[in-house]
């Protein structure tokens, strides 16, 4: 990867934006005994702004949620030539996705715990089908602080709405596991003591019990790492590309990502930024007229 290739950190901000959608979510209201009272009114208020543009999500043009959240706001977000028909066959509610977007870029800090060191915690692959893990840890960890326009990593735990485990299943698997046994319990044994660790010497973790936290894998084996710590498995966030449930994965609090195979490490322009469909593209994608 090239130093300084700012175009990839747009894809940290957008699984960002999905899981702090979950994390205000979780842990409604179970953050007020150790958290500030200005970070629980911040996710009062993305909550109510959530709903509010959930509600209304039928209006098509003008209206919503001021100017910046609008109805032609976040159509423009979705390619300018959206069609709200198309939109609202992929996105369960369009205009609520869109207003988790804003308010994510507007609020959500993430922390994440500094314990452990490479190669198994603070980095992972950068290339091959499990570059998405590589790229996601060290695009976050790379983040410089708030004074250089950091975004959403923070370094004060105590202004964090989630928390992120830098842990690398993908290094475990390369490090620690020994083929062909399939046994995968140095795994979970590696995910039970980074646990241990951070929720002795921080307060976060047990306030929760492990909603407001977060990991990401995409190897195969990461629901099943993250069994080795129970409540990690049943209340926190997984951001896994093995979204599958008959192996653990709950759509009701885990967050799909897509994996991407880069044979060289480099990022393709066409995952930079979205092609600019033709206008035969356009029709032959527009089910409904635009009204």
């Amino acid at each position: 990867m090239a130093p300084g290739e700012a175009p990839a950190r747009s894809f940290v901000v957008v699984v960002l934006a999905v899981i702090a959608l979950s994390a205000i979510v979780a842990v409604a209201g179970t953050k007020k005994a150790l958290s500030t009272v200005d970070v629980e009114d911040e996710l009062d208020a993305a909550r109510a702004a959530i709903r509010r543009a959930a509600r209304q999500h039928h209006r098509r043009g003008g209206g919503g949620e001021g100017g910046d959240v609008g109805s032609a706001n976040w159509l423009r977000f979705y390619g300018g030539e959206a069609d709200y028909d198309l939109l609202s066959r992929v996105y369960r509610n369009p205009a609520a996705f869109y207003r988790s977007y804003v308010e994510m870029e507007r609020r959500f800090k993430v922390y994440v715990y500094e314990e452990g060191e490479p190669p198994i915690l603070h980095e992972g692959p950068c290339k091959n089908i499990y570059t998405i893990e590589g790229r996601f840890i060290e695009q976050l960890e790379l983040m410089s602080p708030p004074d250089d326009g950091g975004g959403v990593r923070t370094w004060d735990p105590t202004r964090a709405h989630a928390f992120f485990l830098p842990l690398s299943v993908s290094q475990m698997v390369k490090f620690v596991y020994r083929p062909p046994s399939q046994d995968r319990a140095p795994l979970r044994a590696i995910v039970a003591d980074y646990v241990r660790v951070v929720a002795a010497r921080h307060p976060f973790w047990n306030r929760s019990a492990g909603a407001d936290h977060f990991m990401l894998s995409c190897h195969d084996w990461g629901p099943y790492a993250s069994r080795g710590q129970p409540e990690l498995y049943t209340n926190a966030i997984r951001a896994l590309c093995n979204a599958n449930t008959s192996e653990g994965f709950r759509p009701d609090k885990d967050v799909s990502i897509p994996e991407i195979n880069l044979y060289d490490g480099d990022m393709p322009r066409e995952l930079l930024a979205p092609a600019t469909p033709t206008p035969a593209a356009r029709a032959a994608t527009r089910p409904f007229p635009i009204r």
